[in-house]
């Protein structure tokens, strides 16, 4: 019993640090999804934006995206609503800059795909339409590459060059 009492509480911290807000100044733009917040007593948070996607820096549109990302709160200062945390410990939320919803301008500009793995917003759903119906950013191509299908491939690039890897070994190993 006290195991499950120690749970529940733990579970409830959990809820409250993500259901709060941060504030601070953003920098190190990283991508068009990810940055860094420094907040007022000086501690960096790695800030992930949720329920977007925005290309990766090796792929087409991705410099783009990390620049209009930079461009909109490089050395300002944002708040964010926290929701989770992700695999890699980052910090996601939504980022408001002045009150204008920094995900949603992402995606309304074509910089960024609405993540439906990971949100159910409609209001994003829909801002993503009106952006490809007005070939904005990324959808100016024909048919862009949304960045999780992109790493996707990439990753099993990597897989069948180590799996190639291993067996050039094998071929040539004398033991």
């Amino acid at each position: 019993m006290k195991k499950i009492l120690i749970l529940v509480a733990l579970l409830a911290a959990q809820t409250i640090v993500f259901a709060q807000k941060v504030s601070g100044v953003a920098s190190n733009v990283h991508d068009g999804d990810t940055f860094k917040l420094t907040i007022a007593d000086g501690t960096i948070l790695k800030i992930r934006l949720a329920n977007i996607d925005a290309p990766e820096l090796t792929q087409a549109h991705g410099l783009a995206s990390r620049d209009f990302l930079k461009s909109l709160i490089d050395q300002k200062n944002v708040s964010v609503e926290l929701q989770t945390k992700d695999k890699y410990t980052r910090l996601v939320g939504v980022v408001f800059l002045n009150n204008q919803n920094v995900n949603q301008a992402l995606v309304a500009n074509g910089q960024a795909w609405h993540y439906l793995k990971y949100s159910k917003d409609s209001e994003l759903f829909s801002i993503e339409k009106m952006a490809k119906a007005h070939k904005k950013g990324l959808w100016k191509d024909e048919n862009p590459t949304p960045p999780w299908k992109y790493r996707e491939e990439k990753r099993a690039v990597q897989k069948l060059n180590r799996q190639h890897s291993v067996m050039v070994n094998k071929k040539y190993d004398y033991n």
